[in-house]
C-alpha cells in the first residue's frame, strides 16, 4: 500500500491510525476524526488491549482472502480500508476469527472489484455498478466508505450466514 516515499512521511502509520479509527469511531471521513482520537488518548488508551486482538484479527482475516491473483485489486486504501472494516464487522458481529467459507467470501470479493473495475457488468448489476462508482473518485469519503461496506458486508454475510 505504501511507497518509500510514503513510509518515510510515515503515511504507513497515519494509515493505521485511521483503521484503528474505524475500530473505536465507526465509518469516518479521512482523518476527520484524527486529531480527535490523538488528543482523547494522548495520556492513556484504556481499549488498546481489545483494540490491537481485533485489529489483528481483522488483518488475518485480510490476509486469508487475498492471494497473488487478487492483491492488486484490493491495493488501493481506499478499497483495503473497506475490507478492513468489513473484517472487523464480522469478527465483531459472529466472534469468529476465521471464515469458515473462505474460497466463497475470497470468489464472492474478488468477483464484485474485478467487474467493477473492468466495468464488465450491466446496468441491472446494481451493487456492483454501485461499488464502481464508490471506488473511483474521493474514495476516502464516509458515505462512499459506507457504501462500499454495505457492498461487501451483503456478500460475505450471504456466504457466511451472518446477520
Amino acid at each position: 500500500l505504501f511507497t518509500p516515499r510514503d513510509v518515510r512521511r510515515m503515511l504507513d502509520i497515519e494509515y493505521a491510525s485511521e483503521l484503528l479509527l474505524r475500530q473505536v469511531y465507526g465509518i469516518t471521513n479521512k482523518k476527520d476524526m484524527l486529531e480527535v482520537a490523538y488528543m482523547e488518548f494522548e495520556e492513556e488508551f484504556p481499549i488498546e488491549a481489545e483494540c490491537e486482538d481485533a485489529f489483528n484479527t481483522s488483518i488475518g482475516l485480510i490476509k486469508t482472502i487475498l492471494d497473488k491473483e487478487n492483491l492488486a485489486l484490493f491495493k488501493s486504501k481506499g478499497v483495503f480500508h473497506s475490507l478492513f472494516g468489513v473484517c472487523y464487522e464480522y469478527f465483531k458481529r459472529s466472534g469468529r476469527t476465521y471464515f469458515k467459507e473462505v474460497e466463497g467470501v475470497k470468489s464472492g470479493l474478488t468477483e464484485l472489484v474485478y467487474k467493477a473495475k473492468e466495468n464488465a457488468f450491466t446496468p441491472d448489476d446494481h451493487d456492483i455498478a454501485s461499488y464502481a462508482e464508490v471506488s473511483s473518485r474521493s474514495t476516502s469519503d464516509k458515505s462512499k466508505r459506507a457504501e462500499r461496506e454495505r457492498i461487501f458486508w451483503k456478500i460475505i454475510s450471504e456466504i457466511e450466514g451472518v446477520a
